[in-house]
This record gives C-alpha cells, structure tokens and sequence, in this order.
C-alpha cells in the first residue's frame, strides 16, 4: 500500500509539473486581402473593362446544315453584317434575346441537350459581334456586358 502510494504521488507530481502544450497562435489577418469571391469578382471586373472586344473571327466551327449561309471556306462560320431577317431565315427564332433600344444580343442553341449557345449582338438588327460560349440563363450572367447591352 505504501508502495502505491508512493507510486500514485510521483505521478501526481510528475503530471503538474509537465509543460503544458503550446496553445495555437492565431495568424494575422490582412484586412486588405481578397476572399476567393472577391479574387472572382475582381478578375470579373477587369474582364469587362478590357479594351478587347470580342474577336471579329473567333473560328468556330458548326458542321451542322442550318449554319451552312454563314460557312466560310476555311470551314468556321461568320455573322458579321448579317440582318436579322437573314439570320432569322436560317436559324429561325432565337430561344431567348434581350433587347436595349437599337441593340440585342440574340441566342441560340447550337447543339440539343447542351448548354452551348451562340450569341449574336446587334445593332440595328445587323451583327456586330458573336460568339459561342455557355449559357445557364440570364441570371448572373455576363453576356449583357460582353456588348454593354
């Protein structure tokens, strides 16, 4: 008995005097750094404020027939100083387009069951700019700044 509690004190002293684990020191936060929405955000802004317009000939290429009037030889397709009758004619009516007095941008759908959609900006109802690109609705996206509808 004495033996335990010899034993029962020196683990008693032993444990009060460990060092106690080093408690975790919090890093400094910068109040100038960007969160991942703020990083997304802001190349968003820079995008839209570049001096680049959109390319005149991005080269895409549509093997479907309702876009053989827009081929080109080289096989991509163009709609640059189309009409909208023109356009129309060929495509039919676009599945959704907004409208800011004498521009528009006009979607379509390229391929079913797909999220890629041309986009056709207009001024005067004649193409000025396209593009392909996704389309996941109107909410949130870019396309209206694209053309500064």
């Amino acid at each position: 008995m004495k033996f335990a509690l010899i034993v029962s004190a020196t683990l008693f002293v032993a444990s009060c005097s460990s060092t106690p684990e080093p408690k975790p020191v919090p890093l400094p936060v910068d109040p100038q750094a960007e969160t991942a929405p703020d990083k997304v955000s802001s190349i968003q802004d820079r995008l839209r404020q570049s001096e680049e317009p959109v390319s005149p000939d991005p080269g895409y290429k549509i093997d479907l027939p309702r876009f053989d009037t827009f081929r080109t030889e080289a096989g991509t397709v163009r709609f640059e100083g189309k009409t909208l009758a023109e356009i129309t004619s060929a495509l039919g009516e676009p599945f959704t387009s907004r409208v800011s007095g004498t521009k528009s941008v006009l979607l379509y759908r390229v391929y079913p069951d797909d999220s890629t959609a041309l986009y056709l900006f207009m001024k005067n109802d004649v193409v000025e700019q396209f593009r392909l690109d996704e389309f996941n609705g109107w909410d949130g996206s870019s396309a209206l700044t694209w053309f500064n509808l």
